[in-house]
């Protein structure tokens, strides 16, 4: 019982560290999602937004009448408009901490 109890508390010691480093990660990722968002064209801001929902450029041209070709470059201009290289980094992006809830 007692290692499991130093074990908790040392984890908890360890997360009441590193949380405020997160929050401060989130903020700014935010802030700059947030101008990213800004300077995309609005074709671009439906890619994204069918990006974020999970689904691929072949189901995103169909829902938006674009080849997937098209949408793979409005992909791209989003990746370099966030600074990005893969739709996960966007997702974390849009994505809100647990301990943020």
């Amino acid at each position: 019982m007692k290692t499991q109890s130093r074990r908790a508390q040392a984890v908890r010691q360890v997360s009441n560290k590193l949380v405020p480093t997160m929050k401060r990660s989130t903020i700014a990722k935010r802030k700059r999602a947030a101008k990213s968002i800004e300077a995309l064209t609005p074709s671009e801001r439906r890619v994204l937004d069918e990006l974020l929902k999970g689904k691929s450029a072949r189901d995103i041209g169909r829902a938006l009448g674009n080849s997937p070709f098209t949408i793979s470059n409005h992909t791209r201009r989003i990746f370099a408009a966030f600074g990005t290289n893969s739709r996960s980094e966007i997702l974390a992006m849009f994505v809100v901490p647990l301990e943020e809830l």
